[in-house]
């Protein structure tokens, strides 16, 4: 049934950080970062919206206490639904013309770890805006359909996908899931890992947009001399002195802030392991083993989990795209796929 409807159809990812949304034909048609801004009513409640997306993004750290800044969905999980549905309603008009007159099937990427309850959650919504027709994927699949990885002819493939609030470790057999696990870890938590090394080694304070552009254009997994005196001026607010200055980061100082965070996730890639057979490992070790995820383009971070998990990552190109090519070749080819939505 999915398939007869899928000329039509549009993929979304719902993201902590962004929403995505793709259509077959023209590849992705919207993105918008996952945020949402209201103004307080009374004792907070009575809230009204006042920007979504990218004008609420501009007040991260300079909104009133009056204004408050919502990401509607973290981890995979609608955490706030009046914001989720507002949010989900305004970007499914502001991508798809017509939307109310005429609405498409949706195929809604979640996170490999949401459960059964989050699943619902995303459909609920989707059927309260009036979509007839709602698969939900889970986000390894899109991943590996990225890749070009045949997961319906393949033995075990391991993909971890770091997104910018978790973590997602899944290893799959011949198109079924084998071991899935979680970590509430993701690129913003490595943001705020560097923020606090800065503060307590520096004594400096770096607001959030500029971390996230530090980490972005200079962060590495993995220390080394190699890396000398590379560093980047940073325009930050000194503590001590209660004023902004300009000071030098190292790429081994960003490595040495996130090097605890990288651990615990290469700490569930074992526990991964440990839950399929010998035979499946042993699949993953000949090559099978792909990192995707916007931070997944960071300097070394292959290197890194080489390294601690003795698993040989294999290099592929455009990582952090590989979930949003998935959704492309998943909408063009619905029959390969429908079985796992």
């Amino acid at each position: 049934m999915f398939s007869r409807h899928i000329l039509a159809s549009v993929a979304i990812e719902i993201g902590t950080s962004q929403t995505k949304i793709f259509h077959k034909n023209a590849g992705q048609i919207f993105s918008s970062p996952t945020l949402i801004a209201f103004r307080k009513g009374e004792g907070d409640i009575n809230r009204s919206v006042i920007a979504i997306g990218a004008d609420a993004e501009t007040m991260i750290g300079r909104a009133p206490p009056s204004v408050e800044v919502v990401r509607p969905v973290i981890n995979g999980s609608i955490v706030d639904i009046e914001a989720a549905l507002i949010y989900i309603k305004s970007v499914m008009c502001d991508a798809i013309p017509g939307f109310w007159l005429a609405k498409p099937p949706v195929v809604c990427v979640v996170s490999s770890a949401a459960t059964e309850l989050d699943r619902k959650a995303f459909i609920d919504i989707f059927r309260h805006l009036g979509s007839p027709n709602i698969r939900v994927l889970p986000q390894h699949y899109a991943a590996l359909a990225g890749i070009g990885v045949n997961f319906t002819n393949r033995g075990g493939t391991l993909v971890v996908n770091i997104g910018a609030g978790s973590t997602d470790i899944a290893i799959t057999s011949f198109g079924t899931t084998l071991a899935n696990t979680s970590v509430k870890i993701g690129g913003d938590d490595f943001n705020k890992s560097i923020q606090r090394f800065l503060r307590k080694k520096k004594n400096i304070e770096i607001g959030d947009a500029t971390v996230e552009i530090i980490k972005t254009s200079f962060g590495c997994a993995v220390q080394s001399d190699n890396f000398g005196a590379q560093a980047i001026d940073t325009a930050v607010k000194c503590l001590a002195a209660r004023r902004a200055v300009t000071v030098k980061i190292s790429k081994n100082e960003l490595a040495q802030a996130i090097r605890p965070l990288l651990l615990r996730i290469s700490d569930r890639v074992f526990n991964a392991f440990e839950a399929v057979s010998p035979d499946v490992g042993t699949d993953i070790l000949d090559g099978f083993a792909f990192l995707t995820g916007g931070a997944a383009k960071m300097d070394s971070i292959l290197d890194f989990f080489t390294s601690a998990t003795a698993v040989p990552f294999q290099g592929i190109p455009d990582q952090g795209s590989c979930v949003e090519k998935g959704m492309i070749n998943i909408l063009a080819h619905p029959r390969d796929y429908n079985c796992f939505m």
